[in-house]
């Protein structure tokens, strides 16, 4: 399963992204998560930002959080924003039942 941008689109939903995604993961299911973290703290644009904090405290009562790479994109265009970084983390997640 990969995704990618999908949980910052919906984050603020009702019922937690995190908590539906969860329930579908079966046992082995291996979860690519892809968030963006930003430095402005007033920034409260499109997509909102994740931390790494934020995905641990989601994902890590039932999974196993694991940080693959974590890449400041940051271009012109997120300058015009205002911002001094942004940052696109690709986290893996797994089931706590996997031991990794």
């Amino acid at each position: 399963m990969i995704d990618r941008g999908i949980a910052n689109g919906i984050l603020l939903q009702e019922v937690p992204y995190s908590k539906l995604m969860i329930t579908l993961m079966a046992n082995g299911c291996q979860y690519l998560l892809d968030t963006l973290v930003c430095t402005n703290s007033d920034y409260n644009g499109m997509p909102p930002k994740i931390s790494e904090a934020e995905t641990r405290g989601l994902y890590g009562h039932a999974c196993n959080v694991q940080l693959l790479d974590s890449t400041d994109k940051l271009t012109g265009k997120q300058e015009s924003w205002d911002l001094k970084s942004f940052i696109e983390e690709v986290h893996l997640i797994t089931l706590k039942t996997d031991s990794s």
